[in-house]
Parts: structure tokens; C-alpha cells; sequence
């Protein structure tokens, strides 16, 4: 079709006119494929793999238009006014079009809507805005085209100061010399419950677990998506946003109860927890499995709670332990084994086998430990650091985003005594650090009073008092962006991609798989929410960052 239409175009008796048509007919089809591609219902919705093919449109058509525009430049303009020197004529052309160029940023920023969906999905649109962040910023024009900032630091004193301690001010409601026993299912999502409402009945011990011996949430969050950013709210129940690392030792809130109430072994899987929860000097048990683990396959959870079981066991009579357990079979490392239900080889398939495998295997440990009597003595919180992306928003495994699929996980607390289960009141992992160290008669100074961060439950659990749980802000981040996300009172959440300026509005009540950016149709709530996000981010990360919608 193109051979003819140039040649057409190009025949020596038409040259003047068809010349001067290509260019214009190209960039006006250049633009008109843009429209589709944008506003148009190609390959929708965005959040579907096809994210990506729309992406190289963009890409291509882009380039098209910026190159037939530059030859209009210089056919239309700098032949007529600019030197008749050909290198002068180029070294204008090429500033026209630096400068023109940004107009496509300061166009999406009008649309932060289309914004959103045309950077976040394509990393060679994200490398251009880079460099376009770069040269805006040596310019001056970050004032009118906002694509990312790198925020300063301001000079807040820190939320939390240090040192912080515990002080025993009420009789315990736990059992008396109790262990503390912590499960994470690394990648494990909140969704893939029966419980939940997922379609495959893939954990049927731990919803009976959670249901009849335990305390559970069928909507339970993690605060980081992946496991960087989700550490640090996970064991010091609040976090200054910064990631996982040395030092972590220090806001660990179980290590500081074990410590308190004389807990004096503390016990890890050795290559697959986090050792920085404990101080790098400190004596710890590092489990092992008895096979050396390959790069193909990491430990199984059976493995892991065989090395348990063999540490528990070689503890004197009646010695307490804080043991971190980590389960990596939901993980990347997705491969069949013996006592999972066979659902095909896709990767979630993989996924639901490993977890219904993962269910069996806690499930006989539990037997194990009521067996071997340590159950009825033992603390145990089963949960996750993080969900797992399967192309539900343009992108697979975690890390880089903050929608539901990773940032929902489960969360059930077995304390013994207590048995409850909450349909209508969300929870967040770095609610269970400081609601334990309530339930063992611990106050904490100072106090964890902010609703953002991690607060005990046990007001909820014991006195059923849902409005403060259920009207609070919850604040988190992506591990390997500056991604960021504002819960409000579990409906409305707004994520913020601070490194493009991007900004996405849902209402998860209404839109739970998160297709429907709200940011046109709620401006005023989209704004009261990142002012809220930012001042929150300044106080807390000690950021100062530019607003894009409040003023």
C-alpha cells in the first residue's frame, strides 16, 4: 500500500504538491492513531498485557510524527527566516524540536488520567520521560511539565525518636511463658482464599484454622508491595518508608517483646528470612534443610517446618523461642510437588498447586505442635509480605506496583482464647506487632497512636469498637519505585508514581479489580488525598514534594 502511494507522490510532475502532502497526511495519521490508541477502545482495557502493544504504537507513531514534524520545520519555516547555512538551519531545526518536544508531556499532564496509562506500562516511554525529566529540569520548564521530582530532604525531626521501649502495664491476655511463632508465605496473595471468595477451594485447613482457633480478616493488607518496602511495616508494626536493610533490628517490635519478656532463643531460616530483624552481633538459630538448595528450587515448606520442628525439640523443657519462618513456594520458584492439587502448568496454576500444598504442609505441623505440646503455648501470626501480580494490571510477579493483587495478603493470629473473625473491618499486617504486645500487657513508648502506620486491635477484637479501624488512612509503597499509595477508609485509594508524577484514583468498594481511573470525575478528592498523601510523606520519609493537583 505505502509503495505506490509514494510513488504516486513522488512523480516528478507532481513533486511540489504531493511532497508537501506526504508529510502533512502522515503526521495527521500519526496523530489520529495516537487518538485511537488513547481514547479510542483498541485492545481495551489498558491493564491487560495488550498494554504493551498499545505502548509500541505510541512508540512508533511517535517517532513517525516527531520526525515528519522536524522536516516541516525545516521546509516550512527555516528555509524562509532562519541563515542559509545548512548547519545553522540544522543546529535551529533540532532546538524547535527539543523544545516542541516536551509539548506531548505538558499535554499528559493536562490528562493525568492518560498520563497514568501511557508512562507506567512501557519502560522505553519511561526512559524517554527520564531524560525528558532532565532537560525540563536544566531549562526551567518543571514549573509548567511535570514529569517526576526527586524531592528534597527537609529537616523534620524524626516521627519516632529513638530509643524506644516497652513497659508492662496490664496482666497478659495470652498463655503464661508463651513462644512467639511468626509465618510468612513470601508472594502469598489475600485473594487466593476460598475464604475470600476465590473460586478453588485451595486452603481448606487454614480457613477452618483461621475460623475456629484464631483471629482473621478476609480483607488483610500489606503496606509494601514486594518484600523490601513490606519488611520493615511487617515486624516494626510502622515504617519511615525506607527499605528493608541493616538496622532493621532496631524497629523490630517482636524482638523488643521477646526481649521483654525474657525470650532468650531466637531462631531463622538460614538463606530465606530476613536476618537484619535481628542485630547482626546477636546470638541466633539459623535453621537449615538438610539438602543443599540449588538455584532452581528453594526450600519447601515441609523442609522448613522439618528444620522447626528439629530446633523445637532439642530446646530444654520449657525454653521460650521467637522464631521467624519464611515460605518461598508461592514464590517465583513455582514448580510441582507430591501433595499439591493438579490444576495444568500455567503460572497460576503453579501458583494455586504450591499453595494447596502449602496448606496440607501447615496443616500437619499444626498437628505436630499440639502433639508435641507446644501449641497451646505458642503465638502464632501466619501471613504474607507481600501479594503477586498474574497480568491483572500490565505487569507480572511484584515489587514495582501497589494494586490489590500485591499488596492484599492474609492475616491470622492464633493467641489462644480468642476466636474472631472480621468480614466488614480490614486489617493491615503492622497491626499485629503492636496488637500482640497489647494482648501480653504491654504499653510502648512511644506509643503507636498513628492510624497510617500499625495500631493494636485488641479494641476491635475485645470491645467490637469497628469506627476507628474502619475510618482510617493507610499509607504504603512499592519496593523497587517510588510508588506510593493513600488507603481512605478502605474505599477510596489513590496511588502515586512520584518518579513520573503520576497519579490514579480508584474506588475499590465499586471497582475492586481497579480499572476505572477516578481522578476526572473526583478532582476535589483526588486532590484532598495526595495533599494528605504528601504531608504525610514529609513528615514521616522527611520529603518535601511538589504537589501536582492541591495547591
Amino acid at each position: 500500500m505505502l509503495f505506490p502511494l509514494t510513488w504516486f507522490l513522488t512523480l516528478r510532475r507532481n513533486t511540489k504538491t504531493c511532497w508537501i502532502l506526504l508529510p502533512v497526511s502522515t503526521l495527521g495519521a500519526c496523530v489520529a492513531i495516537g487518538y485511537v490508541v488513547l481514547f479510542g477502545d483498541l485492545f481495551n482495557p489498558w491493564f491487560t498485557t495488550f498494554s504493551y502493544l498499545k505502548g509500541a504504537i505510541l512508540k512508533i507513531t511517535s517517532v513517525i510524527a516527531a520526525g515528519t514534524a522536524l522536516v516541516l520545520i525545516e521546509r516550512f519555516f527555516l528555509r524562509k527566516f532562519a541563515a542559509p547555512s545548512n548547519i545553522h538551519r540544522l543546529g535551529i531545526a533540532l532546538a524547535m524540536t527539543a523544545i516542541l518536544g516536551f509539548l506531548p508531556f505538558y499535554a499528559l499532564g493536562q490528562y493525568p488520567e492518560v498520563k497514568a496509562v501511557v508512562l507506567q506500562f512501557n519502560e522505553l516511554t519511561r526512559v524517554d520521560a527520564t531524560f525528558a525529566r532532565e532537560f525540563v529540569g536544566v531549562l526551567g520548564f518543571d514549573k509548567w511539565i511535570h514529569i517526576g521530582q526527586r524531592p528534597p530532604q527537609n529537616n523534620n525531626p524524626h516521627p519516632w525518636p529513638q530509643p524506644w521501649e516497652l513497659h508492662k502495664s496490664q496482666p497478659s491476655r495470652l498463655p503464661t511463658d508463651f513462644n512467639l511463632l511468626v509465618i510468612i508465605v513470601d508472594a502469598l496473595r489475600g485473594d487466593a482464599f476460598h475464604s475470600a471468595g476465590y473460586h478453588r477451594n485451595l486452603t481448606p485447613f487454614l480457613d477452618h484454622w483461621a475460623r475456629e482457633e484464631g483471629i482473621s480478616f478476609r480483607r488483610a493488607y500489606s503496606q509494601g508491595g514486594g518484600s523490601f518496602a513490606a519488611l520493615p511495616f511487617l515486624v516494626g508494626g510502622r515504617s519511615r518508608f525506607k527499605l528493608y536493610g541493616p538496622g532493621l533490628d532496631q524497629q523490630n517490635l517482636y524482638f523488643k517483646l521477646a526481649q521483654a519478656e525474657g525470650i532468650e532463643h531466637y531462631m531463622l531460616m538460614k538463606g530465606f528470612s530476613p536476618r537484619d530483624i535481628y542485630p547482626p552481633d546477636f546470638p541466633v538459630t539459623e535453621l537449615a534443610i538438610p539438602r543443599a538448595v540449588s538455584d532452581r528450587h528453594s526450600a519447601t515448606a515441609d523442609e522448613v517446618f522439618e528444620s522447626a520442628r528439629n530446633a523445637f525439640k532439642a530446646l530444654p523443657v520449657g525454653e521460650r523461642f521467637l522464631c521467624f519462618l519464611y515460605l518461598m513456594d508461592v514464590h517465583n520458584d513455582l514448580y510441582k510437588k507430591k501433595d499439591g492439587m493438579d490444576f495444568g502448568d500455567q503460572p497460576k496454576d503453579l501458583y494455586d498447586h504450591n499453595l494447596s500444598y502449602i496448606d496440607r504442609a501447615i496443616s500437619r505441623f499444626v498437628v505436630w505442635l499440639k502433639k508435641e505440646g507446644f501449641y497451646d503455648r505458642t503465638v502464632i501470626l501466619f501471613t504474607s509480605d507481600h501479594g503477586e501480580q498474574f497480568w491483572e494490571h500490565g505487569a507480572s510477579l511484584h515489587g514495582h506496583t501497589v494494586y490489590e493483587e500485591e499488596i492484599r495478603i492474609p492475616l491470622i493470629l492464633v493467641s489462644h482464647g480468642i476466636r474472631k473473625r472480621f468480614e466488614d473491618v480490614p486489617a493491615i499486617a503492622a497491626d499485629m506487632a503492636p496488637t500482640i504486645a497489647d494482648l501480653a500487657g504491654y504499653s510502648i513508648d512511644p506509643p503507636y497512636d498513628d492510624p497510617h502506620m500499625g495500631i493494636s486491635l485488641v479494641p476491635l477484637i475485645l470491645g467490637n469498637e469497628k469506627l476507628p479501624y474502619l475510618e482510617r488512612d493507610v499509607i504504603g509503597r512499592a519496593s523497587f519505585k517510588r510508588r506510593y499509595f493513600l488507603y481512605r477508609n478502605w474505599e477510596w485509594k489513590l496511588v502515586y508514581f512520584a518518579e513520573l508524577d503520576l497519579l490514579q484514583l480508584f474506588n475499590v468498594i465499586e471497582d475492586p479489580q481497579e480499572k476505572n481511573n477516578m481522578i476526572a470525575e473526583e478532582p476535589e478528592l483526588a486532590a484532598e488525598l495526595e495533599r494528605a498523601l504528601l504531608d504525610y510523606l514529609e513528615m514521616v520519609e522527611r520529603k518535601t514534594y511538589r504537589p501536582t493537583l492541591s495547591k
